[in-house]
């Protein structure tokens, strides 16, 4: 593959020691997020989720976000708000963090964006893309997610709600049952009601009862409930 791309793997790894000084100031960004509450959700979003090309200048990325990390740490801390989870690719919407915050609601963890800042210390590429959970399916990566909401370690978040955004998967439709979404099998519409129809096993159809089983003690939300659903579930801030 380097030779490929017209390059070495010993630049490979010079080039990701230099990205992981970068990478080490959005991974304090989203800290303040879930431990101290000093960042919005949105921010949390927008800081992250630029890791995935840092806007095509690593230096630049780097000294806006020292900057924004220098204003938020000054800021006091909160935690009156429910802490909840945004799960999947998030969608092309302006406003919906800030919807959330409305109603008494913070995402302390954007799993996607979380996974563009490549967290946790790795020592090569190798290792650092095996432990990049983006490119499976929501039931490989989900073990991961459940480790972000546990006691007693590293990036542990108290999460409550989760927020399922299956960008590319069925999304649920009033009383016609658990249809495909307009990018569902490859991005090609389907008539509501009929399963997904995806290649890969990915997140099925009934994915959102399936999680709400006892073994999956908080509650899961499809994208298509938020407006009809799920503001109206969320556990109240007292």
């Amino acid at each position: 593959m380097a030779a490929r791309f017209g390059t070495t793997v010993a630049e490979g790894e010079r080039w990701k020691k230099r990205l992981d000084g970068v990478r080490r100031i959005a991974h304090e960004i989203d800290r303040l997020t879930w431990q101290e509450g000093k960042v919005t959700g949105e921010e949390n979003h927008r800081w992250l989720v630029a890791c995935s090309d840092f806007d095509g200048d690593p230096d630049g990325y780097a000294r806006r976000a020292s900057a924004f990390l220098a204003e938020a740490t000054a800021r006091p801390a909160r935690s009156d708000f429910v802490p909840i989870a945004f799960v999947g690719v998030p969608p092309i919407v302006s406003g919906l963090h800030g919807c959330f915050e409305e109603a008494g609601a913070r995402a302390v963890l954007n799993e996607v964006q979380r996974q563009f800042a490549m967290p946790g210390a790795t020592g090569s590429l190798v290792e650092q893309y095996l432990a990049y959970t983006y490119p499976y399916s929501f039931f490989e990566r989900l073990s991961d997610i459940k480790r972000r909401r546990r006691g007693g370690g590293c990036g542990d978040r108290p999460l409550r709600p989760v927020v399922l955004l299956p960008a590319d998967r069925g999304h649920f439709i009033e009383g016609g049952g658990p249809g495909a979404g307009p990018n569902a099998g490859g991005r090609r519409s389907r008539p509501g009601g009929r399963p997904d129809e995806d290649p890969g096993p990915g997140v099925r159809g009934d994915a959102a009862g399936g999680l709400s089983a006892p073994s999956y003690q908080f509650p899961v939300f499809r994208y298509s409930w938020i407006p009809a659903a799920a503001f109206g579930r969320l556990p109240s801030r007292g």
